[in-house]
């Protein structure tokens, strides 16, 4: 949640604090733009396909329906933490296409306003 605040989503909340619904539909982060879930440790028969087929199932009729699920899994190791995202393919292109079509506005925006001489 903090990586979130730091962006920006300042009224980012945990669906534990702040909806038992969006908490039942396996969402752990609230008022952000993603579907998203956490794990921390390790999961023995942790099924990503499975996580991500019951979120899109149980938002199915919401207005979260059409975000971007993200699931987020810090794998605690012996010696060290690997911190995982994993997301359905045709999320992540949705995500980079959106950012390819702000970044070429942005450009055109600073283009149109610099004088010429």
């Amino acid at each position: 949640m903090k990586r979130f605040k730091d962006l920006g989503y300042d009224s980012c909340l945990t669906t534990r604090n702040g909806s038992r619904f969006l908490d039942n539909c396996k969402l752990d982060l609230m008022n952000i733009p993603y579907r998203v879930q956490c794990k921390y440790g390790a999961h023995r028969g942790l099924s990503y396909s499975k996580l991500i087929e019951d979120m899109e199932k149980l938002t199915k009729k919401t207005e979260y329906a059409d975000l971007p699920i993200v699931i987020f899994h810090t794998k605690d190791g012996r010696r060290k933490s690997t911190k995982l995202v994993v997301m359905p393919e045709d999320h992540y292109f949705d995500i980079i296409s959106e950012l390819k079509t702000l970044k070429e506005k942005q450009n055109r925006e600073l283009s149109s306003s610099v004088p010429e001489d």
